[in-house]
């Protein structure tokens, strides 16, 4: 019933495991495909051990936006993203897919039509140590969020969950999301003197029992700049199937706050 194999590496005491495979791969790190909750480590034709299939280090995902509204309503700035563990390896290995960074960053521009990308930068590709970082410069015009004289921003620019993962309605194994996970999104914007913030999403937190995942979205402007900050962080890699509709439920609370706008007027 054992279909697949990897390595385990002792170091000073330490177990690694290891999956050869996979080029962009951090030391140390496992494929969503190994994390099976456990293997079996085989010593010698007489000796061999359960060992956990644990992937140590969470994933996580940064989203930083700084930028300016512009008097003609145009939204610009600098937007990075930052990778680490299984989201670095994937978009390591959709990055890798294209015959070039160019070519990646003109799908990317085709997939968001509603902004206008440029000054594509890549870094830490093969770097596997190192935070994985895309950055790029961003356009949107406002003109097709405003009404007379307000205009409506939605602060999660981009990857805003609008649907819940979490959708049976019975569920018989538990979720294993391969490692504890983070995404966070903060954004600076500075607007003109003569606008004003005029409705604004409510602060909240929330967490599930024991602190199993949390999340935080709350914001503040003062002096025309409008500062704001999500977390989504999942502090198990595995939920168990009695956890399963708190999760849904959870999923399905943060999907509602996202669609709160901040509206301007001037």
């Amino acid at each position: 019933k054992f279909n697949y194999v990897i390595a385990i590496v002792k170091i000073d005491g330490v177990d690694h495991l290891l999956d050869a495979s996979e080029d962009y791969l951090p030391f140390g790190e496992l494929p969503l495909r190994c994390i099976n909750i456990h293997g079996r480590a085989i010593y010698s034709k007489k000796s061999s051990d359960w060992v956990a299939l644990t992937n140590y280090k969470p994933t996580t995902t940064n989203h930083i936006f700084v930028g300016e509204l512009t008097k003609e309503h145009v939204l610009k700035g600098q937007l990075t993203i930052k990778y680490s563990g299984l989201e670095a390896l994937t978009k390591r290995q959709q990055v890798a897919s294209f015959a070039s960074e160019e070519e990646y960053f003109e799908q990317l521009d085709e997939k968001l039509p509603q902004f206008k990308l440029g000054n594509g930068k890549i870094e830490h590709l093969h770097n596997l140590d190192t935070i994985f970082l895309e950055s790029y410069t961003l356009e949107m015009p406002m003109n097709q969020f405003s009404q007379g004289n307000s205009i409506s921003l939605n602060p999660v620019l981009i990857n805003r969950i609008t649907k819940n993962p979490f959708n049976l309605d019975e569920r018989s194994y538990a979720v294993d999301l391969g490692a504890r996970s983070m995404d966070s999104h903060s954004l600076n914007i500075r607007f003109p003197e003569n606008y004003s913030l005029t409705s604004a999403p409510k602060k909240v937190a929330f967490a599930l029992p024991e602190g199993s995942a949390r999340f935080t979205h709350q914001s503040n402007y003062d002096s025309n700049m409008l500062q704001f900050k999500q977390t989504l962080s999942l502090n198990q890699a595995i939920y168990e199937t009695n956890e399963y509709f708190d999760l849904k439920e959870f999923y399905s609370r943060i999907i509602q706050i996202q669609k709160d706008d901040f509206i301007f007027t001037w």
